[in-house]
């Protein structure tokens, strides 16, 4: 890497910058959602949840684009050696010391912990239940949004096992992922200093407009993974905590293929 090009890559960005583009990542994803998904359900015939996951793709696949184009004109290319290094995707390098340590991967364990915990148990649906007695015009809309694909009608269509690969990599890794810790948390010290991971997933809780009575509960789920994300300079911690939802979306996709899920 040039001189020029690692000084470049070393600015950080003021705060103007990191809203503008949160918000040209966000902008689109509400347009697909709620302008775009109920035209595509009509038009093709389409299962209401099964049109929003195409568009919910569509913006995960924009996030993608901008993340490369930040990254092209920052940096001049786009050689995953030069923007992994940009991205921290890299050896968590320990504060003290300022030496890579692969040890602290484990820091992702208790990051795991806590996303399962507000996942898979109440905390999820009192959080919801909290947003919409304070929010209560949205709940319609939350109804509306949820895909009702565990029905019969899809027990043998493997086709959607393709359906939801792309979605976890666009989800999980080169959408979401690149974008908000790729992209933003390596440039937001500047403006947040030590505070950068936790600012980091309240933009990402906020960029779901197609979904904000999931704002809280993503903001508690994410928040450690953002600390550590941002505290070790390594987004592998990030990567492995948010690709755990990944696992269990997969396993339900496939048991309502196999039929397991209505037995």
């Amino acid at each position: 890497m040039s001189d020029a090009t690692s000084i470049r890559s070393n600015d950080q960005y003021s705060l103007a910058k990191i809203l503008g583009l949160w918000f040209i990542a966000a902008l689109p994803m509400a347009i697909l959602a709620y302008v775009i998904t109920p035209v595509v359900a009509v038009q093709f015939n389409l299962e209401p949840g099964l049109a929003r996951w195409f568009m919910i793709i569509i913006g995960l696949f924009w996030l993608f684009i901008l993340s490369m184009i930040v990254q092209y004109r920052e940096l001049g290319t786009l050689r995953w050696p030069v923007i992994r290094k940009r991205m921290w995707y890299q050896t968590p390098t320990d504060p003290k010391t300022g030496e890579p340590n692969m040890k602290l991967l484990w820091w992702a364990v208790p990051a795991v912990l806590l996303n399962a915990l507000v996942a898979l148990t109440f905390i999820d649906p009192m959080l919801d239940k909290f947003f919409f007695s304070v929010f209560p015009f949205l709940e319609p809309l939350s109804v509306a949004g949820r895909a009702e694909l565990a029905s019969p009608e899809f027990v043998g269509q493997w086709w959607l096992l393709g359906v939801v690969l792309v979605s976890m990599l666009l989800n999980y890794f080169i959408g979401e992922e690149w974008f908000f810790r790729g992209t933003l948390l390596p440039k937001m010290q500047g403006v947040f200093g030590g505070w950068a991971g936790i600012a980091n997933v309240v933009l990402f809780a906020t960029w779901h407009w197609h979904q904000p009575w999931d704002w809280i509960a993503i903001m508690l789920s994410f928040v450690f993974a953002g600390w550590a994300s941002n505290r070790f300079k390594c987004n592998w911690i990030f990567f492995i905590a948010h690709g755990a939802d990944g696992v269990f979306m997969f396993l339900l996709v496939l048991a309502v293929i196999t039929g397991l899920a209505f037995r």
